[in-house]
């Protein structure tokens, strides 16, 4: 059984020519992609000190506390 989760996860993805980019996957099965990235460290970075501020800008993606 697959497990349902609750809250988006986050994980960073290479894109085209070095690139890096993160893919948000909402509980939904939804996914969407956030930013452009120089590296997998920046795209790390952002995963661990902002996105939790990127998910307060989109409240109607949020499930209720």
């Amino acid at each position: 059984m697959a497990k349902k989760y609750t809250r988006p996860m986050f994980r960073p993805l290479p894109n085209v020519g070095y690139r890096w980019h993160v893919e948000v996957q909402w509980p939904d099965g939804a996914t969407q992609l956030v930013a452009d990235f120089v590296s997998d460290y920046e795209a790390c970075d952002w995963i661990s000190n902002r996105s939790a501020a990127w998910l307060l800008k989109h409240p109607d993606r949020n499930p209720a506390p």
